[in-house]
């Protein structure tokens, strides 16, 4: 499922990481809620494990999505 991304903030670059030249990237799993607003966050993967996760999960957070998402199920069985 796709959502519109209607505000997204950049994470800030940590300073430790930008002095030794590491650079990694964070997959992030959020619930966003009926207010388009992410809620929750879970670390599915990261490289360098650990260093990047706590800030890019507080800049998912900072992100807003448009509320107006409609998801249309049919045939369950």
């Amino acid at each position: 499922m796709l959502l519109n991304v209607a505000k997204r903030d950049e994470p800030v670059y940590l300073i430790e990481a930008a002095k030794k030249s590491t650079s990694g990237c964070v997959e992030l799993s959020v619930l966003v809620n009926s207010q388009g607003s992410a809620q929750g966050d879970n670390t599915i993967s990261s490289y360098p494990e650990g260093i990047f996760d706590k800030n890019a999960a507080a800049t998912m957070n900072l992100w807003r999505c448009d509320p107006q998402l409609k998801v249309q199920v049919s045939n369950l069985y």
